[in-house]
């Protein structure tokens, strides 16, 4: 079972060159956006968002991902009409966003502003805090560490200079190699664990992913063989063989070592 931040899984991504964006106000009001198929558009909030409730009908139409920090990558594969999409933060805003999929639409990322924040009552904060799930609170005494914790801890080591690993405390674990494939139906992935470490209660492992077929393959955490509490990757997507951009890294949290959370997955009826 993997537990999950939005209803696809959790992707870290790695900043890109600066782009230009669209500034939308958030007043309460719906923000009106508009996809182009096939062409990726992000969507930035103004706080992390703990949940994403997308209508079924556009949700089968669609690839989403959300990282932690608040960044919604959107991808429609089809036009659609506009629908309302709820995003709840971790604070308990509640964003609300209509939107479509035509040929006429936009790919420049989106940031949302919400000029109320930092001006909420403690009542408000205090119910909010409530909703909050409990690997994402900031109360680090009562959480060390949390599953996005581990996750940002296995990644770091494959996304910048070793001085910017944060510290933590980490006990290396020796790691087999696995016996049977992490991926289920995906024959042009590499897959070779890399490293992984005991973090409090949990497992960490950074596993590396290439793809060595013709067309690109999004990361799909409902598509791993294991039990896992937590998932995570370095890109949301893997380009063709040769393009520059067909490696990746995936990090992937567990309560047992990497091996017997995978194996023990496959032997449950």
């Amino acid at each position: 079972m993997i537990r999950r931040l939005s209803f696809i899984g959790i992707a870290l991504v790695l900043a890109g060159p600066a782009v230009a964006s669209e500034t939308l106000i958030w007043s309460g009001d719906p923000l009106a956006l508009t996809l182009i198929p096939e062409q990726e558009r992000r969507i930035d909030f103004p706080e992390p968002i703990a949940d994403v409730d997308v209508p079924r009908a556009i949700e089968a139409q669609s690839q989403i991902v959300l990282t932690p920090e608040g960044q919604l990558h959107w991808r429609a594969h089809s036009a659609f009409a506009p629908e309302r999409v709820l995003a709840t933060s971790i604070s308990g805003t509640l964003y609300q966003l209509d939107i479509g999929a035509e040929a006429g639409g936009s790919a420049t990322p989106v940031v949302i502003v919400d000029p109320r924040l930092g001006h909420r009552n403690t009542e408000h904060q205090q119910m909010a805090a409530a909703l909050i799930p409990d690997f994402l609170r900031q109360d680090r005494a009562a959480r060390s560490p949390t599953l996005v914790d581990a996750a940002r801890f296995a990644l770091s080591h494959y996304s910048g200079p070793a001085r910017l690993i944060p510290e933590r405390q980490a006990v290396a674990i020796r790691l087999a190699p696995p016996r049977i494939p992490l991926v289920r139906a995906q024959p042009n992935l590499r897959v070779q664990p890399l490293a992984q470490w005991r973090m409090g209660e949990y497992y960490v492992t950074a596993v590396g992913v290439r793809n060595t077929g013709a067309h690109r393959v999004a990361f799909d955490p409902l598509a791993l063989r294991g039990d896992w509490q937590f998932v995570a990757a370095l890109h949301t997507e893997l380009q063709p063989r040769g393009s520059g951009y067909d490696s990746s890294v995936w990090a992937l949290v567990s309560r047992v070592p990497f091996n017997q959370a995978l194996e023990e997955s496959w032997l449950k009826p």
